[in-house]
């Protein structure tokens, strides 16, 4: 508290337009947020095409390519992700 008034901390990132800015200008949260993102869409069509479920490998492949695929490299035209990040996302894409 300063002179009687309370005094917020600015966020660790800000979200604009999908992206996450960090202070320091670095990407990490904008791309821990698109992989946790793409990791759940991944659970959900893997529920959905297990044995006996509704879809077929051929339809799972498909869905995830159209899902999963634009929702981890949304950003990546300018943003660049760490080294770190990278081997998670290849990861989750093979």
């Amino acid at each position: 508290m300063v002179d009687g008034e309370c005094i917020q901390l600015a966020p660790k990132a800000v979200k604009w337009l999908g992206f996450h800015f960090e202070n320091n200008h670095g990407t990490w949260t904008h791309y821990a947020n698109k992989l946790a993102l793409a990791q759940a869409a991944f659970d959900r069509i893997k529920r959905l095409s297990s044995p006996g479920g509704r879809l077929t490998p051929y339809s799972a492949r498909r869905m995830a390519k159209a899902i999963i695929i634009p929702t981890l490299l949304y950003g990546a035209e300018f943003l660049d992700p760490s080294t770190t990040m990278r081997h998670k996302m290849e990861v989750l894409l093979n």
